[in-house]
């Protein structure tokens, strides 16, 4: 099977990659989303700095506090996943990478129609556009953090503690469509209780259930196992620009 991987360039991503290497899953080519920062004006950042320091005497400067404390603890499960199953963090030197600026250029689209993979795996990109889509023999394969249909879009894993919503928390992958995660399901994991600690140790378990799920997924697709079409859902897609202080205050303060 012709595989391509598109993903940033991140710890867990490496891990997933060295774990197909090491289950003869070998990726044909991975690319690495890596879009250009736009460039800000010095006097923008000074800005920015002085109003971070006034921040971090109010309650959103808590709320920071508590976060990088969770990220802190929950990185750390990445490092102890890793030499419980002997996989290193830094990419293996047989994969063959390119770093893509952006996924809706012209000349990353032809690249992908010449290339003609059967499968394209995506975790952690953006939308992708119909066109790009249409370059697979098959499928687009995505990682969702959450059981679908509830729970589309992003930061899952804040709402679902934001609701105490955990019988929807888990992944799922499923086939990548032009709407948001509403493609047809190949496999879904529930998350355990432990899990749903933090919205950040939940999301990095979620992560790990990923790379461990990664054979399986394959395996099913090498079979030719059927989708399940995806449940029509009133449940709302979520945006970065949904979360707001008063949902930070719950679920990191405890405060309503």
């Amino acid at each position: 099977m012709n595989v391509a991987v598109i993903t940033p360039n991140r710890i867990q991503s490496r891990l997933l990659i060295n774990q197909m290497i090491a289950t003869n899953n070998h990726p044909t080519q991975v690319f690495f989303y890596t879009p250009d920062k736009k460039k800000i004006p010095i006097w923008i950042r000074a800005l920015s700095s002085v109003k971070t320091l006034l921040r971090s005497f109010t309650v959103q400067g808590r709320i920071n506090r508590v976060r990088e404390k969770n990220e802190k603890r929950a990185i750390q499960e990445f490092d102890k996943f890793a030499v419980k199953r002997g996989i290193k963090t830094v990419l293996d030197a047989s994969v063959d990478y390119q770093e893509i600026r952006n996924l809706s250029s012209a000349g990353f689209v032809n690249q992908m129609k010449q290339e003609a993979f059967d499968v394209v795996f995506v975790w952690g990109v953006p939308i992708l556009k119909e066109e790009l889509l249409n370059t697979a023999n098959q499928y687009f394969i995505n990682a969702h953090s959450s059981i679908l249909p509830q729970y589309k879009g992003s930061k899952s894993e804040f709402w679902q503690c934001y609701h105490q919503a955990f019988d929807h928390a888990g992944i799922t992958f499923h086939k990548v469509e032009s709407g948001v995660d509403t493609g047809d399901i190949l496999v879904q994991v529930k998350a355990k209780a432990g899990d749903c600690k933090t919205p950040e140790l939940l999301r990095t378990k979620n992560h790990l259930r990923v790379i461990e799920n990664i054979d399986r997924v394959f395996d099913l697709l090498k079979s030719g196992a059927p989708f399940k079409p995806q449940l029509r859902s009133n449940g709302k897609t979520y945006r970065m620009r949904d979360i707001e202080l008063q949902h930070l205050k719950k679920v990191y303060l405890g405060l309503a």
